[in-house]
């Protein structure tokens, strides 16, 4: 049930990321590019890219650590 929650609280933080910062950390991540690879798939320079990353994964984790304060929801509970 935790993994789930934390699962819900990561798919959460990402939606509420702006949509090139979520391409990036999803390219990188779930679809494991390199940092090359996407930067070339953003049409970015590398190190364009990677600032991008490093700004997404600080957005990210600011976002959790905001909701990781809030409550655990019980199965079936709605919150608002």
């Amino acid at each position: 049930t935790a993994a789930r929650e934390l699962e819900r609280r990561v798919e959460g933080a990402l939606s509420t990321l702006p949509a090139p910062y979520r391409e990036a950390l999803l390219l990188v991540g779930v679809e494991g590019l390199t940092p090359s690879e996407a930067a070339s798939v953003c049409g970015l320079t590398p190190e364009a890219l990677r600032q991008r990353l490093s700004r997404a994964r600080a957005m990210l984790n600011r976002t959790l650590e905001v909701t990781a304060a809030l409550p655990l929801a019980l199965p079936g509970e709605v919150r608002t």
